[in-house]
This record gives structure tokens, sequence and C-alpha cells, in this order.
């Protein structure tokens, strides 16, 4: 059995390095449970998504140097960045391929900047996700989410 999953490792390098991180604090003070002092995973999950929460901890993760969990910013970060930025994206594309194309995506040619664009931030969040720069790579993504409402502000297909 072993030699079958050995085998199979060959085909693809091992880890050079194994990310960790530094300390998160909540609201400033030190996490402790025994204080009731701590983000209790159940009562999170009743009000946020999850894929909310792990935005937040990513984009706020103490990757380099300590970081703060606090709700203020949470729920700033969850408003502006999430439902502001991405959420207006998504809804603005979706909105203009429905009354522009009856909703259906047409064939048609990408204009080579924006290309260009994709195919470098698949490469640049790819290298983040291999160095555990997970940050990093989140920060690029909304850099992209950015820069298309600003095209779509711009442009006004």
């Amino acid at each position: 059995m072993w030699a079958g999953i050995l085998a199979g490792l060959g085909k693809e390098p091992l880890p050079t390095h194994i990310g960790s991180n530094e300390y998160l604090t909540l609201e400033k003070k030190k996490l402790s449970t025994s204080r009731n002092w701590a983000v209790w995973v159940p009562d999170i999950l009743n009000r946020y998504e999850p894929d909310s929460i792990r935005y937040f901890l990513t984009i706020n993760a103490p990757e380099s140097r300590d970081a703060d969990f606090s709700w203020k910013e949470f729920i700033y970060s969850h408003n502006s960045e999430l439902l502001g930025a991405y959420g207006n994206f998504v809804n603005r594309t979706l909105k203009f391929i429905q009354k522009s194309f009856d909703g259906f995506i047409p064939e048609k040619a990408i204009p080579s900047p924006i290309q260009n664009k994709v195919k470098l931030l698949y490469v640049e969040v790819g290298n983040c996700i291999k160095t555990a720069c997970f940050k990093q790579g989140l920060e690029k993504v909304f850099e992209l989410v950015r820069f298309s409402n600003k095209y779509s502000d711009e442009q006004q297909p």
C-alpha cells in the first residue's frame, strides 16, 4: 500500500516550506476561551456566510506580524469590500448580460489589455498561493475587481 502512495508522490515536488502565522488578537486583547474572550465558530456561522469569514480572516491574516480581529473591521470589510466592490462588480455584470444579451454571454473578442490583466492575475495569484502569501493573492484579486468596476464606470457599455 505505502509503495503505491509513495510512487504517486514522485509526480509532484514535495513542499519546500510550511506557511505559518503570527498571533491573532480579539479587539486588541489576547484570545482566551476560559475567559470567554473569543470568536465562537457556531455563533459567527449563525450570522455570516463561511466565505465572508474566510475572506476577512485571509485579508487580515497575521502572516508576517500579529493581527487583530475587530467586529467593527469585520462589518466594515464585509460591507465595503465584499458587498461594495465585489458584489457591485458581480451584480452589474450579470445585469448587463441580462439586459444586453438576454442572459447569454455572447461570443465576442475580449480586448487584449483586459485579457493580459486576467492572465497576469492568474499567474500572480498562483505564485502567491504557492508561497503561502494568501493575503497578497487576495489583494491582487481585489485590485482587478476595483479596476473592473472603474472600467465599467468609464466605458459605460
